[in-house]
């Protein structure tokens, strides 16, 4: 069966033939008759064109037109006109085909190729100011026809876009090649060369030895330049358009030297940018990837286009942000399904999402595994404590799969980076790659339920016993409410006496536990209560930080200037308020005081610790102050 490229020869041919691009359909179907008559017996994938001759060609000559490689021109819905706007593309390629065999041969103008070309068909380029910018735009002008224009009255030159990128290097290095057969030239550049190269005459004899002698390694000096080639080619372009550019009456063939040393020397500096930037771009990289291997070691997209380098410069300043996506792109596919990519990428609860180096996965797992477990038993325990307190119990205190829900659905709130590296692919292979002392390996044993081939529960793998942490809360009952017999003495009374309802147990998800079934007085009264505890609970805190006789203002502004060293008044306030801000939402998204349950000094430290690590206050020198500010500012919002 035809193809658009068989119709396409066709009509190349007829028009070199016709020496016009332009030709009726009449014309061009007769031309493929006798086309068909010499070839087709040749070819048996002409047939259906053979068979069906005026059909077949019109819709490959269709085709071609909603490929751009032609135009139509149409009368009553027929094709009675072609254009082939490429036909001055094949005419300048000819001639370049002539200097393939003899590098003497001018390169192409209008008059060697015998045809004006309409200015709508040809693109002109000042080769001093816009030919740099052509090589980088090129390969989307193939077919495109230029005309090179040259200062110093030298001739200009006609290219076509696909020789752009490569081949008129090689047309040019002909050129010089041919400059320099000639031992006088030759001695010229070598003496005005010497002092450039001095104590490099080796080097510099062995620049030219490969121009004249293999002209391929030449060309691939310039594509591929070194600072001494790249200052060979760069001089000797400028020596041969000092000695022939001024000259007033050029020969054909200097018109052709100057020509090929401009261009080389523009190719030349376009080719060592090009290597400087691919340079910049593999040590940015670089210096991405080494912090990705850097605390905290999951980060997100937003995060990694901030990196800054050592000079604080930011990495996206020197790498376009769709470079640094594709890297990421590129290096968190794995090369098969039984290895990790180098960065993992993680998907974690809530549309978040991480990027990890794969041999800090599984520390950085571990690691969250045993933050988040700190967190939560407290918590926990806390938490009980508090309703035990109010003679309520949560229906997790006594149900292991109420507690396993609730656990799922609070990691996922406020561990999502932990919850997204807990995934059994992951860490199967992650320790399968590790290289793990006994200590860890058993550590990472636990997390797996051998048995099922899949991940153990959050509450195994988090060391969260529901027993023991109801336990823990009761321990921390007075001691009135810790014995059986006193307590349930105790609760008779209120019952007798204050009107206290039955002990009831309730839903991990109500916030305020113990009040559902009571009238408005009684829960108005409990939630005072409570708020009024958590208050009196928060200043007692307070009091270890800033003593009997100084406020909690006055402590807050001491701090302030200790670790905030801005001298301009309205940045100063700025970070502060920032500081705060950051602050409050980290008490939201920690939950703090949601539930009424009291923080101790121990548990504002660890929070005030965990948010001055963050990574948004890494230039921030005086970190014990800043944290110190941290804990009381907290305690300051908590308070209210």
């Amino acid at each position: 069966m035809s193809t658009e490229a068989d119709v396409l020869k066709i009509l190349q041919m007829h028009v070199r033939r016709n020496q016009t691009p332009r030709t009726s359909f009449t014309a061009l179907l007769a031309f493929t008759y006798k086309y068909l008559e010499k070839f087709g017996d040749d070819n048996s994938g002409l047939e259906d064109l053979d068979d069906n001759t005026e059909n077949i060609l019109a819709a490959r000559l269709i085709a071609l037109e909603e490929a751009g490689r032609c135009s139509l021109q149409y009368a009553d819905g027929k094709v009675v006109g072609i254009h082939y706007p490429e036909y001055y593309a094949l005419l300048i390629l000819r001639e370049y085909k002539k200097i393939e065999d003899r590098p003497d041969h001018p390169f192409p103008t209008e008059d060697t190729i015998g045809v004006e070309i309409p200015s709508d068909s040809i693109t002109p380029v000042d080769v001093k100011s816009d030919f740099i910018d052509l090589l980088s735009t090129v390969s989307e002008k193939k077919t495109r026809v230029f005309r090179l224009l040259f200062p110093d009255e030298i001739k200009s030159l006609l290219v076509t876009g696909e020789l752009v990128p490569r081949r008129i290097i090689e047309f040019c290095v002909q050129k010089i090649r041919v400059y320099l057969r000639s031992e006088k030239n030759a001695s010229y550049v070598r003496s005005k060369l010497q002092p450039v190269f001095r104590q490099k005459e080796a080097t510099l004899q062995g620049f030219l030895n490969t121009t004249l002698t293999t002209p391929g390694d030449a060309v691939s000096a310039i594509l591929l330049p070194t600072e001494l080639s790249f200052l060979f080619w760069t001089q000797l372009s400028s020596v041969i358009i000092k000695e022939l550019g001024q000259k007033k009456d050029k020969l054909l063939e200097e018109h052709s030297y100057c020509q090929a040393a401009y261009l080389l020397g523009y190719y030349n500096v376009f080719f060592k940018s090009n290597a400087q930037k691919e340079r910049d771009t593999e040590m940015t990289l670089k210096t991405l990837e080494n912090t990705l291997r850097k605390p905290p070691y999951a980060y997100t997209v937003s995060q990694i286009l901030a990196f800054t380098d050592n000079k604080g410069v930011p990495l996206s300043k020197k790498v376009p942000n769709d470079e640094i996506t594709r890297y990421l792109q590129k290096r968190i596919k794995s090369p098969d399904k039984e290895s990790l990519p180098d960065i993992v990428n993680v998907r974690a609860p809530g549309n978040r999402e991480y990027f990890v180096a794969r041999e800090a996965l599984l520390p950085l797992l571990l690691n969250k595994i045993q933050e988040a477990s700190d967190e939560l038993s407290h918590s926990y325990a806390q938490a009980w404590y508090a309703a035990l307190r109010q003679d309520q119990k949560y229906k997790m205190m006594e149900d292991d799969q109420a507690f396993e829900a609730h656990v799922d659905k609070t990691t996922a709130e406020q561990f999502p980076l932990m919850r997204g590296l807990l995934r059994y692919d992951l860490v199967f292979l992650a320790a399968k790659e590790a290289n793990l002392s006994r200590d860890a390996l058993q550590n990472v044993n636990r997390l797996f339920d051998a048995k099922k081939n899949t991940l153990a529960p959050l509450t195994i793998i988090l060391r969260l016993d529901r027993a023991h942490i109801y336990s823990d809360a009761r321990l921390m009952l007075p001691f009135w409410q810790a014995v059986p017999i006193i307590s349930t003495l105790v609760k008779v009374f209120k019952r007798l006496f204050l009107g206290i309802r039955r002990e009831k147990l309730i839903d991990e998800s109500d916030d305020d536990p113990g009040t559902s079934e009571q009238g408005e007085r009684g829960k108005v009264v409990t939630s005072k209560a409570r708020i009024t505890a958590f208050k009196d609970s928060v200043r007692d805190v307070q009091k270890q930080y800033v003593g009997d006789n100084r406020t909690v203002d006055e402590t807050l502004a001491e701090l302030i200037e200790r670790w905030n060293n801005l001298l301009d008044p309205t940045a100063k306030a700025n970070l502060v308020e920032d500081v705060n801000s950051l602050a409050r939402d980290f008490l939201r998204k920690m939950r703090v005081g949601t539930r009424l349950v009291p923080p101790d000094k121990e548990r504002i430290e660890y929070l005030g610790r965990k948010l001055s690590d963050a990574e948004v206050f890494e230039r921030i020198r005086d970190k014990e102050s800043l944290q110190r500010y941290l804990e009381l500012y907290m305690l300051k919002v908590l308070g209210k």
